[in-house]
């Protein structure tokens, strides 16, 4: 039953984090861990008898015990990191922003006048907000990045207007390179433009984390407006983004 098992979970693994791979051209991170450790496991289900005779020949050995515990111990470590990030994640995404915030939207990739799929859930989550909160106003974040046509900020600014949004309600920041920058550029145009200092930061909900901490480093007082995440790109973008996380706490 577990040999079948290994081999059911490794090969959705696998076959999950291919598909961001085949329909973005992008062998990501996370795609690309999901997809060694479905491998992982279908090699484990198929010779399943062989690795469990091995292991057991090892335990034997004094050089065998010493070798297997300290794998033990490391695949312990990576699934308690795996664990405390997953909570992280959930924890944020959960600390809902207040009323009348000032919305920041999140930049992500863009292609020729139209929005990644990633980036079309941030602004889907903004929109909501928005309408429900007709005081508020609205920040979209993201410069241009080498493979981009244009900036991050104009195809959320366009995309805004053409979904009911009054263009006096959103600001562009349109020199940010990555999610430190979003905020810390867009805090210069709350100030400058006297908007309320309290924000809500519309992106994935499992980037919520990592969003809310560069906002404290930052100064700003905010909240969570989270995105869904479609199917076909959750375990890669999770995984993805526990690497980001890992790297806020023992990096920066």
């Amino acid at each position: 039953m577990l040999k079948i098992l290994c081999i059911i979970s490794g090969s959705i693994l696998f076959l999950w984090c291919m598909v961001p791979i085949l329909v973005t051209h992008n062998p990501n991170i996370g795609a690309l861990t999901g997809c060694g450790l479905g491998l992982l496991l279908i090699a484990y289900g198929i010779w399943f008898r062989q690795i469990n005779d091995l292991a057991a020949a090892g335990w034997k050995t004094i050089g065998g015990k010493i070798v297997e515990i300290l794998l033990l111990i490391v695949c312990a470590g990576i699934l308690a990191l795996a664990v405390s990030c997953s909570a992280a994640m959930v924890s944020a995404a959960s600390q809902k922003a207040a009323p009348d915030s000032t919305v920041i939207v999140l930049g992500a990739r863009v292609y020729e006048n139209r929005v990644s799929t990633a980036l079309a859930g941030r602004l889907k989550a903004a929109c909501s907000y928005l309408e429900k909160y007709p005081d508020s106003v609205c920040i979209v974040s993201g410069g241009q990045g080498r493979n981009e046509p244009c900036t991050e900020a104009s195809v959320m600014y366009a995309y805004l207007i053409q979904h009911g949004i009054a263009p006096g309600r959103i600001y562009q920041e349109d020199q940010s390179t990555d999610t430190r920058e979003n905020l810390a550029f867009s805090k210069r145009i709350i100030e400058s433009e006297n908007l309320n200092p309290v924000v809500a930061l519309a992106t994935d909900g499992y980037h919520e984390y990592r969003a809310l901490r560069y906002a404290a480093e930052t100064g700003l007082e905010a909240g969570a407006v989270p995105a869904a995440t479609v199917w076909w790109l959750f375990p890669s973008s999770v995984i993805r983004e526990m690497y980001g996380i890992l790297e806020q706490w023992f990096l920066n």
